[in-house]
């Protein structure tokens, strides 16, 4: 009489009377071949889930940039436009036009002047600063 072979409904249990299945090359291969379904099925879930998390990652990081790169790069413009004008004021001065003076500020005392200058070096460190930033940014987009 034949013995039913293990199947995964009786969890792989050899059924069969008081001697039980015989071990022959048929029943190795029935439980090997299954194994083996199931992990191949295993391994093809892993492949897909590997692929839907990398297609994932990039389309996080497509939507990110296409987020970011837009109002990114208008801060470096921003950037940009502030150092030259910064360039240009500690170049060229500010145009006597743009200046409204009145009489209290017609005079500037030696603790002014020194003020002034330390205002100066701020915001050539400011400028610093922001390019080291700006480049920073720049690098990660």
């Amino acid at each position: 009489m034949s013995l039913p072979l293990p199947n995964e409904s009786d969890a792989w249990q050899v059924q069969g009377g008081e001697n039980g299945h015989e071990f022959t090359s048929a029943l190795w291969n029935h439980v090997l071949g299954q194994i083996k379904a199931r992990l191949e099925a295993l391994q093809l879930d892993y492949t897909n889930a590997e692929e839907l998390a990398n297609n994932g990652i990039e389309q996080v990081q497509a939507t990110i940039l296409a987020a970011t790169s837009g109002p990114l790069q208008q801060l470096i413009d921003d950037i940009a436009e502030a150092q030259g004008q910064l360039d240009q004021i500690l170049t060229q001065g500010v145009p006597a036009a743009n200046v409204q003076e009145s009489a209290e500020r017609v005079f500037v005392s030696a603790e002014q002047r020194e003020a002034i200058g330390a205002n100066a070096q701020a915001l050539i460190s400011a400028k610093r600063s922001i390019r080291a930033r700006a480049f920073f940014l720049a690098s990660t987009m």
